[in-house]
């Protein structure tokens, strides 16, 4: 079944997103200011994108942090704080150059220094650390510079470290510490948080020393030229679908998620409403226990669940 988000009327511009401008210049705001309401489905339980990977975390936090590398449009990775990427000829170093000028919310100018306590909190209490498991060390050798040392060649690395599901967000090296679901909201996003009421709402406002990515004209994805064109976004908690579309009808929302199935013809003939069709990303996995029989024998792990077919020659 398709899922859809809505929006009203001109307030169709994402939080960081926007129309597509001329091939040469980067994008502006048609008009910058007022508040931008968002119906969200579920309530938020953390903004520490390390510790949480529920999409009500992701919904807020992707504004406010950011990561070396991200995904595009297309779901590939692209450079986001880092300027540049260079794997070495064996595939066993990774050299990131940060891209210059870019500063937390607390004013701080960020260095490779904060990018290594973050892998290392990141190391130590990220939900998806294993994807550091290859990893031999990393270094900065200068203010701008990180270096990824591998155990051995991993063609998939670069994939997994630009997922946005629970990314190495970057944050100040002073909050390297910070306990799981604590992580202190400083980042170097458009956004900066404003005021949390706990069940209730969260309100994140502009950041004005923003720096986008200059590699971009516009937004692609999780990533490229980002520019926050409203004074504030506030995500509403709205668990009930019915409320989502009633705000909607009325105005007290200008945007909501997970729109109900019965309720999209009539949104569909609203011509103040626009739907948005949610593309997944989703890949689904099915681990074998191989531990125990029949799947601790590897011909038994070739053979389909419902066909329980014989293994072909070889594999045994």
């Amino acid at each position: 079944m398709m899922r859809y988000s809505a929006v009203v009327g001109c307030a169709a511009m994402a939080l960081t997103l926007g129309a597509a401008p001329a091939p040469a210049a980067p994008f502006h705001c048609p008009y910058v200011g007022g508040n931008f309401t968002f119906g969200q489905e579920a309530n938020v339980n953390s903004l520490d994108q390390m510790t949480s990977g529920t999409i009500s975390t992701r919904n807020i936090a992707m504004n406010v942090f950011e990561s070396l590398m991200t995904r595009d449009e297309h779901n590939d990775p692209i450079l986001e704080l880092a300027d540049s990427m260079t794997e070495s000829p064996d595939h066993l170093t990774y050299t990131f150059r940060l891209r210059q000028g870019v500063r937390f919310h607390n004013g701080k100018p960020m260095t490779s220094a904060d990018v290594v306590a973050s892998f290392e909190r990141y190391d130590r209490v990220g939900l998806f650390r294993i994807v550091l498991a290859n990893v031999a060390s990393w270094e900065a050798p200068d203010p701008l510079t990180f270096v990824i040392h591998m155990k051995t060649a991993q063609p998939t690395f670069i994939h997994e470290l630009s997922a946005f599901d629970m990314p190495i967000v970057i944050i100040p090296a002073e909050e390297k510490d910070d306990p799981p679901q604590q992580l202190r909201p400083i980042g170097t996003g458009p956004w900066t948080v404003d005021r949390v009421l706990a069940g209730s709402y969260v309100r994140l406002k502009r950041y004005p020393d923003y720096q986008p990515n200059r590699h971009f004209t516009d937004r692609t994805g999780f990533g490229g030229y980002k520019q926050a064109c409203f004074d504030t976004v506030t995500f509403r908690i709205v668990t009930e679908g019915g409320a989502r579309v009633a705000g909607l009808e009325t105005g007290e929302l200008q945007g909501v998620e997970e729109v109900p199935a019965r309720a999209v013809p009539a949104l569909r003939k609203d011509k103040n409403i626009t739907l948005l069709p949610l593309a997944n990303w989703w890949i689904q996995i099915a681990l074998p226990n191989t531990s125990v029989p029949p799947t601790d024998n590897l011909a038994d792990r070739v053979k389909t669940p419902a066909q329980w077919i014989p293994a072909r020659s070889g594999l045994r």
